[in-house]
């Protein structure tokens, strides 16, 4: 059983960019410069046919695979501890490899 894990940070906050750990504690959202960052990680992987994205219940951490959700998987939900939606709105696939995208 072969599966290919990506795992990504958020993007940015205005309290990464000030040295401020925030941890679960702090529900912030991506600045300017997360939003790029997310714009720019979903144009690079957006050909790769994600079979789950799992993120935590952080705002910064939706926000930052959103554009996944919203193109790739229409009426997918993103609420609770930790999300799972299958890849581009289809069923899982029934083969033994696929392509995870864990979002930290």
């Amino acid at each position: 059983m072969e599966k290919e894990l990506y795992i990504i940070r958020h993007g940015e906050t205005d309290f990464n960019r000030q040295g401020i750990v925030q941890g679960r504690g702090v529900n912030s959202d991506l600045n300017a410069m997360g939003v790029a960052q997310a714009e720019a990680f979903y144009e690079h992987y957006k050909h790769i046919p994600f079979d789950k994205v799992y993120t935590s219940s952080l705002k910064r951490t939706h926000q930052t695979v959103k554009k996944f959700w919203t193109t790739n998987c229409p009426g997918s939900s993103s609420t609770g501890s930790m999300s799972c939606l299958s890849g581009y709105g289809k069923a899982p696939p029934t083969k033994a490899s696929g392509k995870v995208l864990m979002q930290m």
